[in-house]
């Protein structure tokens, strides 16, 4: 009996939805067109009705099965919410947005398990100082056995087979959590799709790309490969899905409505013929052909998903809607009026933390606005900050307090830190990997300027300049060690204490392990793990356990305690941050740039100023205060000392009269805003702005009024507008020598300024001595005196460290 007939009647009697009859008959009516070719009527119909009713089982038990795993994941929640609540309490919002939040950590846990194998890829193929990836040709190499074609290198084929089993392992994780991604034999490597590149070519111009002209395309519902009739309908739909991004198979009002777990389980798959096709199609339509950058990305996006997944089950939005109603008739029901005329904005807590997990917070709404600021902000990192290493100083006062904080020997971590600067042996960096303590830098899915940018979106050049000032003087690798060292001493003490009992270990390390869900059994069970033997010493490395969800759970343990110890922005500051400054709008990109360089600070009061509000008594909180920011003090005065030396001055004095400023610099400087520093002994901050310029950013504050100001004042003046004579040359090189890439590298400061910026200046400054001056007088005024005068072509001296204890301005 032929099925085509069959489904009006399925749906009018309400066996079958309508949503699902449209699928079945577009299967069968495909799969009919297709037998009917080779097949007598009847025979075609029998092989078109047998093929959709595999296909309507298989997808009958996906949705139950996607139904099920949904019902557990909003099953643990509400355990969780009610057992924090009470019997007759509100389920509490805060427990929430922490279970939540904790979400971040947990997929950076599982991309630590998917390259802790590939540690050889990217020491041998990150990008170096100027982000160029290193050895491409190798890289090509290992592409091509990926694609099983024989190749002679022993460790590209070794390299090839490591990659796929980590592809492999992600497949079968997502699955896990819901997805259903076939298997292919051969599968080469992941495929990235520009939308962007599509939707300029015509389906017929895409269509007769050698690369689609020789493609394989799966049908993964037959299991099979497409042929004919099927296999243009599938590579049209494929066209339309790219070019739309998605919205040619999606509802009005449900973009992102679906189950995540269908996002990756489109019924059809591209299987290039070969390597070449591969980079030519992904040269033409990926947006670059770059194996390094597509390999990471994918397993970077397959760890989020799945995580995703895990936690929030196969729809996470929808299980996020669920948590929102469930709390708000909560509080509805059992709570204060209070409480209840602020649900909304519990409610917004929740969705700003999942749009900043799935990404949904950084797409622009105009990318070109988006794009154009971005480039102004990277090139506003790579003028401003050569010198920021300098003021990394507090990050050992944040590492050390984490470590004591969690019951773990502080001093190691310190002497790990010394070790993986190496330059001759990345051994202690390798293992760092292997032991899944991922750094986004390391790989490259970030910008090294991240830390202080935040950006997603960034003009290629503009991304390379900024990266070069944070790679070339030393802060990437600096933020990147100090990761590092943290992690590993973490897991070095874990090893030590791993012959003593629950019971025995050091209190503060037990409590901080059972915050992140790890209870005695988790760790009898990393106690007995066995320990790989690595750089002449036992780890027991918690990727290994047998029970893997436990050892991710101790790797989410470690690694939020190393954003503590080196800060960078957490997700909550991220999605705080992100929700008010919307991309690709003039109100959020005019806002992101004024608080350019300022997300560190507050990153600072989220995650320790979280962290002191939540001890329990005020004594706690003290003692947790005090000691941090006493310490961040002493290395921020550090840092300005620092700082004022790589300016070619004098440390300033720390004792006497005028030391009260400069410990108010100290004080500003160990926040990480330096600029304000700068105000306390001055109208005007390093870079010429005075107090609205620094709170408007570099970019709003200095940057734009000085352009301005050089071009169009100066216009104005010369037409007899305004005071004073128009000095072109002089402002336009003022405005050109501030906004210079690279300028301020703290070991070429010095240099760039006396050897060249002064001469420029005798020649476009009448009034450059009197400039020279106004610099002398302001540094006595800071107490201290230039080494290195504006003007001289070489020192005349060497800096006065006694200065510091002293006060004594030479010259003065």
């Amino acid at each position: 009996m032929s099925l085509g007939p069959c489904i009006p009647d399925l749906v009018s009697s309400g066996k079958l939805r309508p949503d699902r009859a449209e699928a079945l008959q577009r299967a069968y009516d495909e799969r009919l067109r297709d037998y009917s070719r080779d097949m007598a009527p009847a025979a075609a119909e029998a092989a078109a009705t047998a093929d959709a009713l595999k296909y309507l089982e298989a997808d009958t038990l996906h949705r139950a099965r996607h139904k099920l795993l949904q019902a557990r994941v909003q099953q643990d929640w509400m355990g969780e919410l009610r057992a924090k609540a009470g019997e007759d309490g509100v389920l509490p919002i805060a427990a929430a947005v922490n279970r939540l939040a904790r979400v971040d950590k947990q997929v950076d846990a599982l991309r630590g398990r998917y390259f802790a194998t590939l540690d050889k890829l990217l020491a041998d193929h990150r990008r170096n100082v100027v982000g160029v990836l290193r050895n491409k040709g190798d890289l090509e190499t290992i592409g091509r056995a990926l694609f099983g074609e024989q190749v002679d290198d022993v460790n590209a084929r070794e390299m090839a087979d490591s990659i796929a089993q980590v592809i492999e392992l992600a497949r079968q994780r997502f699955n896990q959590a819901g997805g259903h991604i076939g298997k292919l034999e051969g599968y080469g490597l992941p495929q990235s799709h520009d939308a962007r590149l599509v939707r300029g070519a015509t389906y017929e111009s895409w269509r007769a790309h050698l690369s689609i002209e020789r493609v394989k395309v799966m049908d993964l519902e037959t299991g099979g490969e497409a042929t004919g009739l099927r296999r243009e309908t599938l590579l049209r739909e494929i066209y339309e899905t790219i070019r739309s991004e998605g919205a040619a198979k999606g509802t009005p009002g449900q973009r992102f409505a679906g189950a995540l777990a269908n996002r990756r389980a489109d019924p059809r798959v591209l299987h290039f013929a070969d390597f070449d096709d591969w980079m030519a199609y992904q040269g033409d339509f990926g947006g670059g052909d770059n194996i390094y950058d597509i390999l990471t990305g994918h397993l970077f996006s397959m760890a989020r998903d799945t995580v995703l997944m895990e936690r929030l089950g196969p729809n996470p939005g929808a299980t996020v809607r669920w948590l929102q109603d469930s709390i708000a008739d909560s509080v509805q029901l059992r709570g204060t009026q209070q409480e209840v005329d602020t649900i909304n904005r519990a409610k917004g807590k929740l969705q700003r933390l999942f749009d900043e997990l799935t990404g949904e917070s950084k797409i622009p709404e105009n990318r070109r606005l988006a794009l154009g600021f971005s480039i102004l902000r990277s090139q506003q990192v790579a003028a401003k900050l050569g010198s920021a290493v300098l003021s990394a100083l507090p990050d050992f006062a944040t590492l050390m307090h984490t470590q004591k904080f969690n019951g773990v020997p502080a001093i190691k971590a310190v002497a790990q830190y010394a070790k993986l600067w190496n330059p001759l042996d990345d051994g202690d960096r390798r293992l760092a990997v292997r032991l899944g303590l991922i750094t986004e830098d390391w790989i490259g899915m970030t910008s090294s300027a991240h830390r202080y940018l935040g950006e997603e979106l960034q003009g290629e050049v503009a991304r390379r300049m900024a990266d070069f000032v944070i790679r070339a003087q030393g802060l990437s690798r600096h933020t990147r060690n100090g990761q590092w060292a943290t992690g590993m001493n973490f897991i070095a003490t874990l090893t030590h204490n791993a012959t003593h009992g629950w019971a025995n270990l050091h209190p503060k390390l037990r409590e901080q392990m059972r915050k992140y869900g790890i209870t005695e059994a988790d760790w009898d069970a990393y106690r007995t793990t066995a320990p790989r033997e690595e750089r002449g010493a036992d780890w027991i490395v918690p990727l290994d356990m047998e029970d893997s969800r436990a050892g991710e759970r101790f790797m989410e343990f470690v690694l939020t305690e190393t954003d503590h110890a080196i800060v960078v922005p957490d997700v909550r500051t991220r999605a705080a941050m992100n929700s008010w400054l919307k991309p690709g709008t003039w109100p959020g990109e005019i806002a992101r740039s004024s608080v350019l360089f300022k997300g560190f600070p507050l990153a600072i009061l989220s995650l320790h100023g979280r962290r002191m509000i939540e001890q329990s008594s005020l004594p706690g909180k003290l003692g947790y205060a005090v000691p941090l920011g006493l310490s961040m003090v002493a290395l921020g005065a550090l840092s300005a000392q620092l700082k004022t030396v790589a300016a070619g001055k004098d440390p300033q004095p720390m004792t006497g009269d005028g030391s009260a400023k400069f410990w108010g610099r100290a004080v500003v400087q160990s926040g990480g805003l330096g600029l304000f520093g700068d105000l306390l002994f001055n109208s005007e901050n390093s870079y010429g702005g005075g107090l609205t310029g620094t709170l408007a950013g570099p970019l709003l504050g200095q940057t734009l009024p000085n352009v301005a100001d050089a071009t169009a004042g100066n216009a104005l003046r010369a037409a007899g507008v305004g005071e004073g004579d128009p000095e072109f040359s002089k402002d336009l090189w003022n405005t050109l020598e501030k906004e210079m890439p690279g300028r301020n590298l703290w070991f070429a400061r010095q240099s760039w300024e006396r050897l060249i910026a002064d001469q420029v200046d005798e020649l476009v400054d009448p009034d450059v001595a009197k400039a020279r001056r106004r610099m002398i007088k302001r540094a006595q005024k800071e107490g201290t005196d230039y080494y290195w005068k504006p003007g001289d072509l070489a020192p005349k001296r060497a800096p006065d460290f006694e200065n510091a204890a002293e006060g004594d301005i030479p010259g003065g």
